[in-house]
């Protein structure tokens, strides 16, 4: 790489935490910098060459913006064609990815508690559902709680100084979408679906009893607990538990056993946070009232929404329609109450102080693990247990209690006989419809809302695609929020850390998110955060991810029952989640492999009753490392999201995928190195000629394909942008990608292998961490919201397109 693209780079990234007007200036200050400790120790040096009048903005824009790799020509072309996607809102939709239409109007008479009309949401059938509503009316209800106790003369009430957060009702029909649930509720309730219906569509045929309970059935009691006024606002089955893995249903019965599981027995979390991603971050959260099963409709956050708005309950007619905007808020929120910060005396403190706090440009940002924090022995165990113990009756948060019924519970297990914890939405491959003939193992049960390349009627591939892509950038992008926010340590491994290798973006074709953490910070999460539901920066989407800790992480050993995985940060709106794993000193025996492929692992087997001395530790699968292997974990971007990543990283990749450094394929997507990007085959052929990538038979040559793919020219290239889906995707990540190429020159040798230069290279070094210093969660997320996409953006966009009316639930026989 040379100087000029080095310090194009880290400048074109600094460029954009500044606003503009000062832009300028600090471009020139610190590429002046990066010049000064770079010129004699970067390869390629052509400080010569380089020449820019910083008074003048286009000249650095035109600097910054293109890889001087690439000819003048190619610069000039992609140039136009990213101020075409810039101009063309329209065409190029998916590249604008801030909130759209966050103004909805709300007819409020029915929302009222006090109104008992016919067409009162507490009294049809029907379900309403839109995140915009919730969001209002919860933040509305969070400002008016807190500003009950803001004496009059502060301005700004500090919830910092408050032990205990505020407590609210919660109900899953308002912070998931359950309205598919509309098309039985409109039937008369004979003619719902009912269980034996669900076990006719179930492989094995079984006796439904175990998770389903017909309308019928069900005491009319618990109806009225629920917080429902008649039988016939619940659908004809009443699902109370999982189907099993083995008993598998189409999908679109497993979305509708999900909506209806979620209606009535899926468990409240014990805490909501809001992230503030603000400039000084922050968060905002309430404790949830588990004895309340009130929904928005049935509590008093109406009324007090319209009381603070200085609207009288008493005249609201049918009339009456309000025009809610939750970031108005959130606005409102944000300037009457600060946000929770986390104090020095929490155990996360010190991950959070060298993120949040370290203003020294350079300054390390690399986090060293003590290796405590990997050990936790039978005596840590019977410590805790001891304490909780001895609490007096009652006096343990619900949260508290969980943790400790965890320790008991586990207590009487052991890794060979503990139950599954986790459970899966597992679907019927005998389906036209399921494309990719997948098992469902992917999705969490609770929230399945269909397999992602499931047909959907009125959805494109491309739609499923996108889809795809949204779900895992915002579930990477709100997991590392909340991390950094609560000081968890965690780092990227597994498929993840492969993708990061290849471009600092993730897969399009691996939906598995894998993280790995310490076993205390295991232990800290599950004690303070389990059951916890993360709430998206309302100025970002309305996206919602369930923490859920798994019950038997205290044993530490194989697991042989399918516990590999300890806890998952779940989106409640796909069912598709992040896998945590934590890694910590055991007896476990070492896997064979790893003898057989010494030269990459660098781990011996561990001596005969040694296990305690050796620093050796691993997961509850089969993944094993040493201190030094983790550690010091660096600090890096992935998506435009900051991310730790272990201290070596080349030979544990090729440990793991002795072909994932070299493969330019996999699945039908191929990558494209001028670019930095995968690209599906549909869009790789418009390029090439037929006879350069078919065969005899006229089918697609993978070889011959892959032939041309490392032989692009730019011509070809450009050919390639010219279909707007890979347009839009390079516009969007090219920065991303450029930046994660000048980080790659740091930290691995000509070869591709780990580096050690950084250890050596004083100067080199504090370049290093100059560019970490710049690395923050970009302003705005990668790609649009989920709901903005599904609900609003796409059909907006597809004219030929229209909603059909909501249909039956049907089952392809």
């Amino acid at each position: 790489m040379s100087l000029k693209l080095a310090k194009a780079v880290v400048a074109r990234h600094v460029a954009r935490q500044v606003p503009r007007p000062g832009r300028v200036l600090i471009l020139a200050l610190f590429l002046f910098n990066a010049v000064y400790f770079a010129f004699y120790r970067l390869i390629d040096s052509d400080v010569s060459s380089f020449s820019v009048n910083f008074t003048n903005e286009k000249s650095v824009i035109e600097l910054l913006g293109f890889n001087s790799s690439h000819s003048a020509e190619f610069k000039k072309v992609v140039k136009s064609k990213f101020r075409r996607v810039e101009k063309d809102k329209d065409r190029f939709w998916l590249a604008n990815t801030e909130l759209t239409e966050v103004d909805i109007k709300v007819p409020v008479q029915k929302f009222l508690k006090s109104y008992e009309g016919e067409d009162s949401w507490s009294n049809v059938n029907e379900l309403y559902y839109d995140p915009r509503f919730t969001l209002s009316m919860y933040l509305n209800q969070i400002r008016t709680e807190y500003l009950k106790m803001k004496p009059a003369q502060i301005r700004q009430l500090d919830i910092n100084n408050f032990k205990n957060p505020i407590k609210l009702p919660f109900n899953w029909a308002d912070w998931m979408d359950v309205s598919i649930l509309n098309s039985e509720l409109k039937k008369p309730l004979d003619e719902r679906i009912n269980c034996e219906f669900l076990s006719e569509n179930t492989n094995n045929n079984p006796d439904p009893s175990y998770f389903c309970t017909d309308n019928q059935d069900f005491p009319e009691e618990k109806i009225k607990q629920l917080g429902f006024k008649h039988r016939e606002q619940l659908p004809g089955v009443i699902i109370h538990g999982h189907s099993s893995h083995d008993d598998r249903s189409y999908s679109d019965i497993r979305v509708f056993e999900a909506r209806a599981y979620a209606l009535t027995h899926l468990p409240k979390p014990y805490r909501v946070i809001i992230l503030n991603g603000g400039e000084k971050g922050g968060t905002y959260e309430f404790d949830v009232d588990m004895e309340s099963n009130q929904r928005l409709l049935n509590s008093p956050f109406i009324d007090n929404y319209l009381s603070s708005n200085g609207i009288d309950v008493k005249q609201v007619t049918n009339e009456t329609v309000l025009t809610l905007n939750h970031l108005t808020e959130f606005q409102k929120l944000k300037q009457n109450i600060i946000p929770k910060y986390l104090p020095p005396t929490d155990e996360g403190y010190r991950m959070y102080k060298s993120i949040r706090k370290q203003s020294d440009p350079t300054a390390s940002r690399e986090l060293e693990i003590p290796a405590e924090l990997f050990s936790y022995s039978q005596s840590i165990i019977d410590e805790q247990m001891e304490f909780y113990k001895s609490r007096p009756a009652g006096s343990l948060s619900i949260q508290y209690q969980s943790y400790y019924n965890s320790l008991i519970d586990c207590a009487q297990h052991t890794d060979t006989d503990e139950p599954t914890y986790f459970k899966m939405a597992t679907i019927r491959i005998d389906d036209e419809r399921n494309r990719d003939r997948e098992w469902g193992w992917h999705y969490d049960w609770r929230f399945f809302d269909g397999a992602l390349n499931y047909k959907r009627e009125g959805w494109t591939r491309d739609d499923l695609n996108q889809r795809t892509n949204i779900i895992l950038d915002r579930l990477l992008r709100n997991w590392n929020r909340f991390a950094e926010e609560k000081g968890i340590i965690t780092w990227i491994m597994h498929g993840p850390l492969l993708s990061w290798y290849w471009d600092g973006l993730m897969f399009p074709f691996d939906v598995d998110i894998d993280i790995q953490m310490p076993v205390v910070e295991l232990a800290r999460l599950a004690r303070d955060y389990n059951q916890t539901l993360v709430v998206e920066d309302p100025t970002e989407g309305y996206g919602k991810f369930l923490i859920d800790v798994g019950t038997y992480i205290h044993n530490r050993g194989i697991s042989t029952k399918g516990n590999h995985i300890d806890a998952r940060f779940v989106d409640v709106d796909s069912g598709i989640y992040i896998d945590i794993t934590a890694v910590s000193k055991s007896a476990a025996v070492l896997p064979d492999e790893y003898e057989k492929k010494f030269a990459l692992a660098q781990i011996e087997k561990k001596p005969e009753g040694q296990e305690a001395e050796v620093e050796v530790y691993n997961d509850r699968r089969k993944h094993f490392y040493k201190l030094d292997q983790l550690s010091p974990l660096k600090y890096s971007m992935m998506g435009g999201v900051p991310v730790y990543i272990p201290s070596t990283i080349h030979d544990r990749l090729v440990f793991e995928y002795s072909r994932g450094l070299t493969r330019y394929e996999f699945g039908g997507w191929y990558f494209i190195k001028m670019l930095n990007l995968w690209v599906k085959l549909e869009n790789l052929v418009h390029v090439f000629e037929n006879e350069d990538i078919y065969d005899a038979e006229l089918q697609y040559d993978k070889r011959k394909i892959l032939n041309c793919v490392l032989k692009m020219t730019e011509e070809d290239v450009i050919k390639l942008l010219d279909i707007d889906e890979v347009l839009v995707e390079y516009y969007l990540t090219k920065d991303l990608t450029d930046l994660h190429q000048f980080e790659m020159e740091f930290l691995f040798d000509a070869e591709g292998k780990d580096s050690t230069i950084l250890k050596t290279d004083e100067e080199r070094r504090k370049i290093y961490n100059q560019l970490t210093a710049t690395f923050k969660i970009t302003k705005k997320p990668l790609r649009k919201s989920l709901y903005d996409f599904s609900t609003i953006e796409r059909l907006k966009h597809a004219p030929t397109y229209k909603p059909p009316a909501v249909p039956d639930l049907q089952v392809q026989m």
